[in-house]
């Protein structure tokens, strides 16, 4: 648990829980300038699709209407997909400044280990970095 007087920590741990939330808050902000290129994909995608020209030789002159749902469907997922990984990388920057919810930060760098190959870079070194006795004892976690 944490306490409200800081627990003495190895100084090189902790400027690598200090880099450590400082690479979160960049993966959380490359997770949002992924949604804004998913965004500007959404809008290519579909001016290219709503192009009457492209569609001259299918029947009735029109997009088949079940693949614009399954798109709407793809684009709906991967963009809450995108929010929720920004908000929990976001998330996991501020408990590791604060050393509290190191489980949290667990779960989010394992996560971050299916992004290959900076996010498995950050989720490997942020398990490693949790792992160290100074830093359990920091968390209150003996």
């Amino acid at each position: 648990m944490h306490s409200s007087s800081p627990i003495p920590i190895d100084p090189k741990d902790a400027e690598h829980l200090k880099l450590l939330s400082i690479f979160h808050y960049v993966s959380a902000g490359l997770s949002l300038a992924g949604l804004g290129f998913m965004f500007l994909h959404f809008l290519f995608f579909k001016s290219i699709m709503s192009d009457p020209g492209m569609w001259s030789g299918a029947k009735g002159g029109a997009p088949p209407q079940a693949f614009f749902t399954f798109m709407k469907f793809t684009y709906g997922f991967m963009g809450i997909f995108f929010v929720g990984y920004a908000v929990a990388n976001f998330l996991s920057a501020k408990y590791l400044v604060q050393r509290r919810r190191r489980m949290f930060s667990y779960v989010v760098a394992a996560l971050n280990c299916l992004h290959v190959p900076i996010g498995t870079t950050l989720g490997v070194f942020t398990i490693i970095v949790l792992s160290r006795d100074s830093v359990l004892r920091a968390y209150g976690d003996d």
